[in-house]
């Protein structure tokens, strides 16, 4: 079996950025085999024996509210923004698969990480296939903990389990190529029209914005800090790369939608439990019975099949709740080693019961 590598003409609008545009935007730079400009920053505490936690979506410039968190925690936490968002140059080539290997690796050892250093990793939303990804590639003897919240599989097998699809296919790599289809241009209107209408609603109209986004208890940042936190996603999407880098790693060809069955479909979820990631103390799993953006029938699938810790949020949350509330409290989970958690720290404040009550 093996790969199709998709033909790709990236988008003109994509130069490499230079050291003043790292600069100005006050994240880090790694380099890719190929040449390509990896956008990362990092966060937390310095020391020796800190725990590594990696995120991939976006790399933010500043965490001011997670940033005491971090350090009690004695975590050193990895962001790293994935080809097409923020300054990271798109791959032509990539399957999500892959990624750890061609920009997970060059940060960590741009950062000093040897290769026998655990981890701790995870994903939300369309980052869960790249956190199982991760999971996959370093494997179960480095991977101390997989941590999903919001999570779909992929497409090809939840079509073989006869499991409604996830989150829809966004698009086509052809969707993308410059000047793109009316479907491309059109997904990328819709998205950028929503992350810029909740950028104004955040700067200029608080009281517009979606209840579930306006609980602090819940986003343990004060408003202040959840607007900023709204602008910088809304930069990061429209800047540098025009609309075909915000949607890339979501195409079907990266994410692998369209494998034929003698063809390796790159991620099977199945054998992530084979590979030794099953049981509460491996696996980590938040989600909303409510979520209409990634759907309530794989997070259940995903719990029941790799025995993992559950937290279910009942109504009303939806897809944001689920991917932001309580996230000190989820750091708290993911970097437990096993521990029982602190009442006081996870079970009173969230909506929901773990699957070991």
């Amino acid at each position: 079996m093996g790969l199709c590598v998709p033909k790709f003409k990236p988008p003109q609008t994509l130069l490499a950025p230079t050291e003043e545009d790292f600069r100005k935007a006050g994240t880090k730079c790694a380099k890719a085999a190929d040449g390509r400009c990896i956008e990362y920053s990092v966060f937390g505490s310095s020391e020796a024996d800190a725990r590594i936690v990696i995120n991939g979506y976006y790399a933010l410039d500043e965490m001011p509210y997670l940033e005491p968190v971090l350090l009690r925690l004695n975590i050193r936490y990895f962001d790293i923004s994935f080809p097409g968002l923020g300054l990271s140059q798109i791959d032509t080539g990539l399957h999500h698969h892959l990624w750890p290997k061609t920009d997970v690796e060059p940060v960590l050892a741009a950062e000093g990480i040897s290769e026998d250093t655990k981890l701790y990793v995870w994903g939300q939303s369309a980052g869960t296939q790249y956190a199982m990804a991760m999971a996959q590639h370093f494997g179960a003897e480095r991977v101390v903990k997989l941590g999903l919240r919001a999570p779909y599989m992929p497409k090809p097998l939840s079509q073989e389990l006869m499991l409604p699809v996830g989150q829809p296919t966004i698009c086509s790599l052809k969707d993308l190529e410059p000047p793109g289809t009316c479907n491309g241009r059109c997904l990328a209107c819709t998205m950028s029209c929503s992350y810029g209408i909740m950028a104004c609603w955040a700067r200029y109209c608080w009281s517009c914005v979606r209840p579930a986004a306006a609980v602090e208890d819940k986003m343990g940042q004060t408003k202040a800090q959840m607007q900023h936190k709204g602008l910088m996603f809304f930069k990061k999407l429209m800047k540098p790369h025009d609309y075909q880098g915000g949607l890339y790693f979501m195409a079907k060809e990266v994410l692998l939608n369209d494998a034929e069955a003698n063809q390796d479909k790159g991620l099977d979820v199945r054998k992530l439990k084979d590979n030794g990631f099953v049981g509460p103390d491996k696996v980590l799993v938040w989600w909303a019975e409510d979520d209409t953006d990634t759907g309530p029938v794989h997070p259940p699938w995903l719990v029941e099949h790799l025995k993992a810790e559950e937290r279910k949020f009942t109504k009303p949350c939806g897809h944001d709740g689920a991917t932001e509330w309580y996230h000190e409290q989820f750091l708290e989970a993911l970097v437990r080693d096993g521990s029982p958690a602190q009442p006081s720290a996870v079970d009173v404040c969230l909506v929901g019961k773990s699957s070991k009550d």
